[in-house]
C-alpha cells in the first residue's frame, strides 16, 4: 500500500486588507464561495475567496463591498505572468468575469480536469473525493455542505443559504476555514497530479 503523503498543519490567515495579496509572485491555487451556482443574476455574489500560495499556506477573506478594496485581487488575477490552478476553472472564470469584470490570465491547471484525465470513471473527479483518495482527509466539509444547497431545488438558479451561515461569527469562521481548505487541497493536488501525469 502506497502512504499518503505528508504535509504540515495547513496555516490559514484571514485577512481584510488585501494588500498582501502582492506580495504572491509564483503559481496559486484559488477558490470562490458564493451565493448560487451560476454568476449571472444580479442577486448572485462572491461571498469569500481563499487563495493558497503554498502547501500549507492560505489567504482567505470574505469579498469586498468595494471596487477599490478588491483591486489587488483584481490585478493578481489578470496578471499573466502568476499561474492560476482551480478545481473547475470555467466556475471561477465566470465568476471572476461576471462579478470582478477580470478575465483570469495564465491558468496553468485544472485539478478536476486533470483528474478526468488520470481516472475517467464517473464520479470520482470532484474535491471532496479526490481529497480523501489522495490525502485520507474524511470530511471538513458536512457541517457547512447544507448552507450550499438552492433554496428552490429545481431552479439552478436559486440563492443558496451561505449569508445565513455568515451571519454568526461561528457561521462566517466555518465558511473561511472550508474556503482555505478547498484551495490548499487544489494546490496539493496540482502538485501531486502534475508528478504524476508530467513525466512520461
Amino acid at each position: 500500500m502506497i502512504p499518503f503523503p505528508t504535509y504540515k498543519e495547513p496555516v490559514i490567515e484571514v485577512i481584510e486588507d488585501l494588500e498582501v495579496l502582492n506580495t504572491i509572485k509564483d503559481t496559486f491555487a484559488f477558490d470562490f464561495e458564493t451565493n448560487s451556482l451560476k454568476a449571472h443574476s444580479e442577486k448572485s455574489k462572491i461571498i469569500s475567496c481563499a487563495i493558497a500560495d503554498t502547501a500549507d499556506h492560505a489567504f482567505v477573506f470574505l469579498m469586498p463591498e468595494k471596487r477599490s478594496a478588491r483591486l489587488p485581487l483584481v490585478e493578481l488575477l489578470s496578471n499573466p505572468n502568476i499561474g492560476k490552478v482551480a478545481q473547475n476553472m470555467k466556475f471561477e472564470t465566470s465568476w471572476a468575469k461576471n462579478k470582478l469584470g477580470v478575465e483570469v490570465q495564465n491558468w496553468q491547471h485544472d485539478t478536476m480536469l486533470m483528474a478526468h484525465c488520470i481516472d475517467n470513471r464517473q464520479g470520482i473527479a470532484g474535491l471532496k473525493f479526490l481529497a480523501y483518495v489522495c490525502f485520507g482527509i474524511l470530511d471538513y466539509s458536512s457541517l457547512i455542505e447544507p448552507y450550499f444547497e438552492g433554496v428552490e431545488k429545481k431552479n439552478g438558479n436559486s440563492l443558496n443559504r451561505i449569508e445565513e451561515l455568515i451571519s454568526t461569527h461561528d457561521g462566517k469562521q466555518q465558511l473561511l476555514k472550508y474556503n482555505a481548505l478547498d484551495a490548499i487541497y487544489e494546490y496539493r493536488l496540482w502538485k501531486l497530479q502534475e508528478s504524476e501525469i508530467l513525466p512520461f
